[in-house]
């Protein structure tokens, strides 16, 4: 949650500093603090123990709830921002004169970003792939559930109106789909040196 957060503050901050219009609306952030984050959230606090702990050394008692695991805070608040970033600025260029459809594709690839983003967190060193996608049910559950609430966000008229959002094309879903794989490959990137390092 703190990742996704940090992405949302990320994105927020480079637009106004770049003096871009706003890539999110208040109710999209609302939105995505309170069901696109706690969902996942909610099935990670139930995930299947890991069959190594055990062989893992004691945490030193001293270390912050935040050691070793700031700079994966960091490096995926950064990559959530930008991806956010990305998908507000081909919005931009394929809809020059529609800042709703650009706003629109920076909501849907944060939301979906931050849901893929979870499988990341089941393991900081294990890939999701060797872990398993389906021995947490609860966790893919709430991942496509977050995925058809973005949907019917889209496409029911009197929520696309509440949330200000455009109904996209298939060309559109095609830049969000792999716009918003890239935190699980780069952290499947990263977990591979990680490995082959140690």
């Amino acid at each position: 949650m703190l990742s996704c957060n940090a992405g949302e503050i990320i994105a927020i901050f480079f637009a106004i500093l770049l003096g871009w219009t706003s890539p999110l609306r208040s109710i999209h952030i609302l939105w995505v603090n309170l069901i696109t984050d706690s969902l996942p959230a909610l099935a990670l606090g139930v995930d299947p123990k890991d069959e190594d702990v055990m062989n893992k050394k004691p945490r030193n008692p001293e270390e912050t709830i935040f050691t070793g695991s700031l700079g994966s805070l960091i490096f995926n608040g950064v990559l959530i921002g930008a991806i956010t970033l990305i998908a507000f600025q081909i919005g931009n260029h394929r809809y020059s004169d529609s800042i709703i459809h650009a706003q629109t594709m920076a909501f849907m690839t944060m939301s979906i970003s931050e849901l893929v983003h979870s499988l990341n967190m089941r393991s900081p060193e294990k890939s999701i792939f060797k872990i398993g996608f389906f021995t947490n049910k609860l966790l893919i559950t709430s991942i496509v559930l977050g995925i058809l609430l973005q949907i019917i966000i889209l496409y029911v008229p009197y929520l696309s109106s509440t949330f200000s959002v455009y109904r996209l094309t298939m060309q559109d879903w095609k830049w969000i789909a792999l716009l918003s794989l890239m935190p699980l490959v780069f952290n499947e990137v990263f977990k591979l040196f990680r490995r082959n390092r140690l």
